[in-house]
């Protein structure tokens, strides 16, 4: 609790100083991937190799400094994010890129292209539990170790799709619609800059004890997801001892993979790459370039 309520100060005070196992429906795999499409489950990645330890995930004392004193940087150029871009290959992006401490978007690229959430979406179906009164510990399980079968219970049992409807519309998603089929809650669609605008409201308008429960799960990501998916890749694998809160995403394959990694990097940056890969693109391939890509962004933006 002490290490949220530093990460969630940190943010308040720069902001104020600058002015998502899902249960699995017969002939259904995790996140809602058709059991019979031709192509391996993403559980196939719990043998893939893993970095040897964590990284550190400290969170940073919240900032006394001036705002003149720490000047924001500035928006990145093109060059930078083509050079991050650069990093996945043969597959498609949506980058965004936030600066929190003084409002502005310092990346931005394919962000108003829809993405399918696959486990990102557990953010607005934990927002939406907690506001039905929902445990808070079963909604912080679900999200640190990413569990579907828990948010398959919390999606069935407030609504389904109109979760994403009524989430979308108090949050002012623009861009973000359920699933057509109305169990399979990973297809619901998004995109980097309405991800960016649910971080935001998240850390400044949610409710106080709501950001708590939240920000405190991502923060406490667990290594393995509750499917044995290695979810240290992007934000956390490029971080190198910055402190980072994430949301991480990824499913197989329709048709291809999808790969995604959101969050908070020292209480400043939000970060929000979304991608899918051709289906003979390895997940271990996938995971380095899209953590190759994130940090190429960090070097970028001072800590």
């Amino acid at each position: 609790m002490r290490r949220t309520l530093l990460i969630v100060a940190a943010i308040a005070v720069g902001v104020l100083l600058t002015g998502v196992g899902l249960w699995v429906a017969p002939g259904h795999t995790a996140d809602s991937t058709p059991a019979a499409a031709a192509a391996p489950s993403r559980r196939a990645s719990v043998a893939m190799p893993t970095p040897a330890g964590p990284p550190v995930r400290t969170v940073p004392a919240p900032s006394t400094r001036s705002a003149a004193a720490t000047p924001g940087p500035a928006v990145l150029p093109d060059r930078v994010v083509r050079h991050a871009l650069g990093a996945v290959v043969g597959g498609r992006v949506g980058l965004a890129v936030y600066d929190l401490r003084t409002d502005t978007v310092l990346a931005h690229s394919g962000a108003r292209q829809a993405f399918p959430t696959e486990s990102v979406v557990k953010l607005l179906i934990a927002l939406d539990a907690l506001r039905h009164g929902d445990s808070a510990g079963v909604v912080a399980e679900m999200l640190s170790r990413s569990d579907d079968q828990t948010a398959t219970q919390l999606w069935d049992r407030n609504g389904g799709p109109q979760i994403v409807t009524r989430m979308a519309q108090r949050i002012g998603l623009a861009h973000t619609s359920p699933p057509d089929i109305g169990y399979m809650w990973g297809d619901t669609r998004t995109t980097a800059d309405d991800l960016i605008t649910l971080y935001r409201y998240l850390l400044h308008s949610a409710p106080p004890a709501a950001t708590d429960v939240v920000v405190t799960a991502l923060a406490d990501a667990t290594r393995l997801g509750a499917d044995g998916f290695y979810q240290y890749f992007g934000i956390p694998a490029a971080a190198e001892g910055r402190s980072w809160a994430v949301k991480q995403g990824w499913a197989c394959c329709r048709p291809g993979r999808a790969l995604h990694t959101t969050g908070i990097v020292d209480g400043r940056y939000l970060i929000v790459v979304l991608t899918t890969h051709p289906p003979q693109t390895t997940w271990a391939t996938a995971e380095g370039q899209l953590t190759a890509l994130v940090t190429r962004l960090l070097h970028h933006l001072p800590a």
